[in-house]
């Protein structure tokens, strides 16, 4: 039986950007920057990790609750990727990949909730 989060467009795309945010913080790793790489890889997991939590809850309310807390890792990141811009950790092309993925993660988050109220 396959596990209904792998059905969702939201997980499948927090997936995607885990997988890109863990591709970029090698970089960071290899910048010495061991406490930012393991905040925001923490973050990427904290998403994917919550929304195959929350959709198994059993109820929608439990859902919400989940994809509340996916929502507040999702910024976590986006001010951990503004940081890295800030000072010079990241180039442009990368931000900006990124920021565009966490913005439609952060749209789709929202529209499911509304779907469960």
């Amino acid at each position: 039986m396959k596990a209904k989060f792998r059905r969702l467009n939201v997980w499948n795309d927090s997936l995607s950007l885990a997988k890109e945010v863990y591709q970029f913080t090698e970089f960071v790793r290899s910048e010495r920057k061991f406490y930012l790489s393991d905040q925001v890889n923490r973050a990427a997991l904290s998403i994917v990790s919550n929304i195959a939590e929350g959709s198994d809850s059993g109820s929608d309310a439990s859902f919400c609750r989940y994809l509340n807390i996916a929502s507040g890792s999702l910024a976590e990141i986006r001010a951990q990727l503004d940081l890295c811009k800030e000072v010079g950790l990241i180039d442009a092309s990368t931000y900006q990949t990124l920021e565009l993925k966490a913005t439609k993660i952060y749209f789709q988050i929202k529209a499911l909730k509304s779907s469960l109220n």
